[in-house]
This record gives structure tokens, sequence and C-alpha cells, in this order.
């Protein structure tokens, strides 16, 4: 762990000196810290085509330190991967960074992190709070348990239980003469 002092003395910035991956499985709704994980990510996300977004980066005197995120190509998920997906929250200070990826995911941290996000990252109890599931299939439930509940609200109504709802025909305006035109004024 380094710590950077100001010139009175005070101690500014807690830094730690991390090296973790995680797989991140919608399907399985799981965070699972790995080894080796950046090395290894075509075999944990079963795809030779990945793709590797940049989460967070801070570049200092030699020290590039980064949170990435390599996924499979979107292009090539296939069912039930390509239904699923995950989003990632990491809050830096007053700012949040949210990114939403498909599929299966491995989070590489690496390098030298404040101590605020290397405590988000740190452990998979951590990455509970930062890791949100999203599946279609959830998220179409969430609609029809709304929408059972308005069918649910109408049948029980008091004035509509057991009785039809009034209707009547539309009312047409017989025409008393047909071939007779009307002429208007212009």
């Amino acid at each position: 762990m380094r710590r950077l002092e100001s010139k009175n003395g005070k101690r500014m910035l807690r830094e730690i000196p991390m090296f973790l991956c995680y797989l991140i499985d919608p399907l399985e709704r799981s965070v699972t810290k790995v080894s080796n994980g950046f090395d290894r990510a075509a075999t944990l996300l079963e795809a030779e085509s990945l793709d590797m977004t940049n989460i967070w980066t801070r570049l200092d005197e030699g020290d590039e330190s980064t949170i990435d995120m390599v996924t499979v190509d979107e292009n090539e998920l296939e069912s039930p991967l390509a239904d699923t997906g995950f989003a990632f929250t990491l809050r830096l200070g007053q700012e949040i960074f949210r990114r939403h990826f498909a599929g299966k995911g491995v989070l590489v941290v690496c390098g030298n992190l404040d101590a605020d996000v290397a405590a988000q990252v740190a452990t998979t109890g951590a990455l509970d709070y930062a890791v949100e599931f999203r599946q279609t299939d959830t998220v179409q439930e969430a609609e029809a348990k709304i929408l059972r509940h308005t069918v649910s609200h109408w049948s029980k109504h008091p004035n509509f239980v057991g009785a039809r709802l009034p209707s009547r025909r539309a009312a047409t305006k017989e025409i008393s003469n047909p071939n007779k035109i009307r002429k208007t004024s212009r």
C-alpha cells in the first residue's frame, strides 16, 4: 500500500496495489473470482472474438491503473446469452459511471487503485453492489405482473363482477333522400 503525502505532511490519498479478475455470469447470476482472468478470458467466456471496454483509467508517472471489462463481441452472442446482460456501476466521488454489457464478462482490475475505488472491487461481496443483472425475461415478467394486476383489478371491481359491460352500436344518421345533393354556399 502506498500513501501519498502533501507538502504539509497530511495524508492525501491511499493507494492499494491490485490484480484481480472476476467472471460475471448473468445466466447463473453470479460473480466469481478467477485467476489469470485476462489471459483465460477466451476460455472463460467460451468465445474467440472478444471486446475489451475500459471502465476506469488513471495515468500517473509510469503507473497505468485500469479497470476493464472483457466481453464476447455482441455479434457473436447466441441465445440464451444474447438475451442476458448486466450493468456495472463504479462510483468515483460524486460521479457515477455505469456501463451495460451483453452476455458474460470478465472484470479485470490492475494497478494501484485509490482506496475508495479498490473497496468497490476488492471482493465478490463488494461487487454485488456494483453488478446488476438484467434479462429480457425478467423485464417481461415484471411487466406481465403489472398487467395481470390491472386485469385482476378490473375483473374484481364491484360494478363488473359477474356482469357484462354495457355496449351499444354506433348510431347512424339516415339520409332520407340519397339522390338529393345539398348546395353549399361559398
